[in-house]
């Protein structure tokens, strides 16, 4: 409905539904696009995080093979095979080990958990 205005120094124009709709749909907006920026925002923070935390482990098993291949690489390196536990006879051991600097490495096998 149309709403005339009352005086001639009334600067508002004509009012009507469709106006007042659309001036709330404009606030609306105004209000709804910050609280969109600052979710988008926190989704990818939280991305963000997980692409660190995946880095730092992608880090550390770099180190850790870094590690093996300074041991296995070594020139005083000792290999030992372990005998198996009494209790596991399938099981079987290796200790590798860097006699300059005393570091090794050990990798252990069930070996029927191979044969299933």
């Amino acid at each position: 409905m149309y709403e005339p205005r009352t005086s001639p120094h009334d600067r508002r124009g004509p009012t009507s539904r469709r106006t007042v709709g659309s001036r709330r749909a404009a606030i609306f907006v105004m209000l709804g696009m910050p609280a969109a920026g600052l979710l988008l925002a926190a989704q990818k923070r939280l991305e963000l995080i997980s692409v660190e935390r995946e880095t730092a482990a992608a880090r550390e098993r770099a180190d850790r093979y870094e590690r093996m291949v300074g041991i296995l690489g070594s020139q005083r390196l000792v290999i030992r095979s372990m005998a198996p536990a009494a209790s596991q006879p399938e099981a079987r051991a290796v200790v590798y080990l860097d006699a300059s600097s005393g570091a090794g490495v050990l990798t252990a096998v069930l070996v029927a958990s191979l044969r299933r």
